[in-house]
């Protein structure tokens, strides 16, 4: 025989129930999280930070020297040569005159 719950569970940070008479929370997609429980939607990484895989309850900070300028991301984009970035970038900026970086070794 089939256990039968007397009680409904919350779907964890990370996770989802978008409609009612749902059997499973699901996960959120990369590009998305969700810290609180009990929720019906995940949140997109805003610009300046990514969610990098499925299931996450925190988006992370873009790395100085990295930028997103789009919301929903899974990835920051390394700054090209002669420019800069702060932490948490939604774009780069070009090194002023008299000053210059390089771009990042892919080592």
């Amino acid at each position: 025989s089939t256990a039968r719950s007397s009680s409904c569970s919350v779907c964890d940070p990370g996770s989802y129930a978008d409609a009612d008479g749902a059997e499973s929370c699901t996960k959120c997609e990369a590009g998305y999280f969700q810290p609180m429980n009990s929720s019906t939607s995940c949140i997109p990484a805003t610009n300046g930070s990514y969610a990098s895989a499925t299931g996450l309850a925190t988006a992370s900070t873009c790395a100085a020297g990295t930028y997103s300028g789009s919301s929903a991301s899974t990835t920051c984009t390394e700054c090209p040569a002669g420019t800069r970035s702060a932490a948490g970038a939604t774009s780069c900026e070009t090194c002023s005159s008299g000053t210059f970086s390089t771009a990042r070794s892919s080592s």
